[in-house]
């Protein structure tokens, strides 16, 4: 395992792009290397698989990346075409499954998420998603109100984040 950081060459992020992360999310964690490497953030690590990585500076750095990540999910297209489609739709089985993995993510990264989001993202997890037929609009509903919960309850701990440590 990569202790120190003068060990970790930038270039690791797109070796790790295989384990899930999206080119905007490995942009952020090379964004995070430079920083802390110029002595711009604190580092934070984690590790994903073999590598250790930095991916935070701070918590509230962390949960601006969850509510980001959130938001772009929620932006998602509620719509549900006719034919078989490609790009940013809730109705997409690998939708679905990248909400399931940033969620479960979330969790893994400690964030202290209240009951209510917990029990939403646990019915979630638990609901049968049949990727061999259309999605549903009531599927869509149920994606949209759980991204709602996790949004409210990120964007809590944002402001509590800020009311701890103004700048």
């Amino acid at each position: 395992m990569i202790t120190d950081l003068q060990e970790l060459d930038l270039e690791v992020c797109d070796e790790i792009s295989r384990y899930g992360y999206s080119s905007e999310e490995l942009g952020y964690m090379k964004d995070y290397l430079r920083r802390v490497r110029d002595g711009e953030a604190q580092r934070h690590e984690y590790t994903v698989t073999k590598f250790t990585i930095v991916l935070f500076g701070t918590r509230g750095d962390m949960i601006a990346h969850w509510l980001k990540r959130f938001r772009t999910l929620k932006s998602a297209s509620d719509e549900l075409p006719p034919e078989l489609v490609q790009g940013n739709y809730k109705c997409r089985g690998n939708f679905v499954v990248g909400m399931k993995a940033s969620l479960s993510r979330l969790i893994k990264d400690g964030i202290e998420l209240d009951d209510e989001t917990m029990s939403k993202i646990k019915e979630f997890f638990d609901y049968e998603f049949d990727f061999a037929r259309r999605t549903t609009r009531e599927e869509i509903v149920f994606i949209n109100q759980t991204l709602d919960v996790t949004l409210n309850d990120l964007e809590r701990l944002e402001k509590e984040e800020a009311d701890e440590n103004p700048e």
